[in-house]
């Protein structure tokens, strides 16, 4: 399962275009190498994240199929570290639960299409 899919099914963020542009900016590390949105993740990785408001390191026990419950989610890694982050505001912002929300990216470049 690709890498953005998986911390969208495991409720991680919440748009896989939020995930790519995580890994794009560098903060997501699998088996402790910067990880693209399109790398293959299988149970067993490590992952490392940086959010707006916590840092997280994970391993993938299963890979969510569908859309699936929080509880399903949670079952589908094992939290190895869950700190908070040592700055308020990173690259994206986040809501209160830490989750990224597409509220606070930037309105899209009109030039852009």
């Amino acid at each position: 399962m690709r890498l953005d899919v998986f911390l969208k099914r495991a409720r991680l963020v919440r748009q896989r275009q939020l995930a790519k542009q995580l890994c794009d900016a560098g903060a997501v590390w699998c088996n402790a190498k910067p990880a693209k949105p399109s790398q293959e993740v299988h149970p067993g990785d490590h992952l490392r994240l940086q959010l707006p408001l916590r840092d997280l390191e994970l391993r993938v026990r299963a890979l969510p199929q569908g859309n699936v419950s929080r509880g399903i989610a949670a079952e589908s890694m094992e939290i190895l570290v869950d700190r908070p982050a040592d700055r308020i505001a990173r690259v994206f912002g986040a809501d209160e639960d830490g989750a990224i929300s597409d509220r606070f990216l930037p309105p899209p470049d009109p030039g852009e299409e």
